[in-house]
């Protein structure tokens, strides 16, 4: 089906989810259906990425700056991270949003720096809770333990493996 701004979108759907931002309408007029989770689309005109973001899906610029910050936009199959609102998109740029991103509230909820249980230079154990990834899903990149403990640590950390999302226990991740 063809967006507002006449680029061709494709999208799923799926089931609702805690979303930032405000929920998109469903074009076939169903009112039962989740709001589509992933859009594509193509930049008509080079510029910043907010607008840009903005201008192709309809979007106040708290929601798109949400899922910017979030980790749930990718340019041109990369990743943008929360200081990249201002990187210019090149006309034609390949934009992939995930609009309606899975959301983790217990990795806000929890107090990670009492979830630190070892640290020496070359390593961190965590005690992560359940409810929450170890490592960035493909829609969010903040509500996941190797985030929340890096930033609990004011270093980088990177998990040397996983537990399930609904699995709580020890998680050891590297900081070199």
């Amino acid at each position: 089906h063809e967006g507002r701004t006449g680029s061709a979108l494709i999208g799923r759907r799926g089931p609702a989810r805690i979303n930032p931002c405000v929920a998109m309408s469903d074009d076939e007029g169903g009112s039962s259906m989740a709001p589509e989770q992933v859009r594509h689309v193509r930049a008509a005109v080079a510029g910043p990425l907010l607008p840009t973001i903005c201008s192709l899906l309809g979007l106040d610029r708290v929601s798109a700056a949400s899922l910017l910050d979030m980790g749930a936009v990718y340019v041109e199959k990369v990743r943008v991270t929360s200081g990249d609102h201002d990187q210019i998109v090149p006309k034609d740029a390949y934009l992939r949003v995930h609009t309606n991103p899975r959301r983790f509230p217990v990795a806000r909820s929890t107090d990670w720096p009492s979830r630190i249980v070892s640290t020496t230079p070359h390593f961190a154990v965590i005690n992560k809770p359940g409810g929450v990834p170890v490592h960035a899903t493909l829609d969010n990149a903040v509500e996941v333990s190797d985030a929340c403990a890096s930033e609990a640590l004011a270093a980088r950390l990177w998990a040397l493996h996983r537990l399930d999302v609904p699995t709580h226990g020890l998680v050891v991740m590297g900081r070199t």
